[in-house]
């Protein structure tokens, strides 16, 4: 099977949705008002926006869920991802792409189109908290799996399973309302087109 790499290689949408599954805080504290941040509602945070994002917690609309980005993305958000393509056949190829909390948002619904089965598991490997309580670096790493639609050199529309590894740096802040929110993150990942 031979895929055309312009057709993968053009497709952002899926950056800025494995960015938005593994970086984003959750939903666990997402009504509660905090004073502090702790380790506990960090890891939280994390865990349970990547259920909503991917899926898992199909109670969100895509309205509910922009809502929520909007509450809990800090108004100057930054986030940048790198991706790394290994694609059968062809040489890796590499794709840098940033956003600002509006880009991120704007993309987040497209990008849940641009993959089927989605399918992830987010570790969180280290949280480092300001003595203040206000701000944290958090490191994350995941694993993600779905497939994604790839036209094929005879023009044919195939199902391509895909596999991501992603290794994530975050700022996570508290608002002045005691909202936890996401202030920047940084991702690398590799992903991994499996022919059948």
């Amino acid at each position: 099977m031979t895929m055309r790499l312009k057709n993968v290689l053009s497709i952002p949408l899926i950056c800025s949705f494995l960015l938005l599954v593994l970086c984003l805080p959750g939903t666990s504290h997402a009504e509660r008002k905090v004073t502090k941040l702790t380790e506990d509602a960090i890891k939280d945070f994390i865990i349970q926006t990547a259920d909503i994002t991917s899926g898992k917690d199909g109670s969100m609309s895509q309205e509910k869920i922009k809502t929520y980005l909007n509450h809990h993305l800090d108004k100057g958000a930054r986030f940048k991802s790198t991706m790394i393509y290994a694609i059968p056949g062809q040489p890796a190829q590499k794709n840098s792409m940033s956003l600002n909390k509006k880009e991120f948002i704007d993309s987040v619904n497209e990008g849940q189109k641009a993959v089927d089965e989605y399918e992830t598991q987010v570790e969180v490997e280290s949280v480092k908290i300001s003595k203040d309580g206000k701000k944290a670096t958090v490191q994350t790493a995941s694993r993600e799996q779905a497939l994604m639609p790839i036209t094929l050199e005879d023009g044919a529309v195939e199902e391509v399973p895909i596999e991501g590894n992603s290794n994530c740096n975050q700022i996570i802040t508290l608002s002045k309302k005691g909202v936890i929110q996401m202030f920047s993150a940084q991702c690398t990942t590799t992903i991994t087109f499996t022919p059948y």
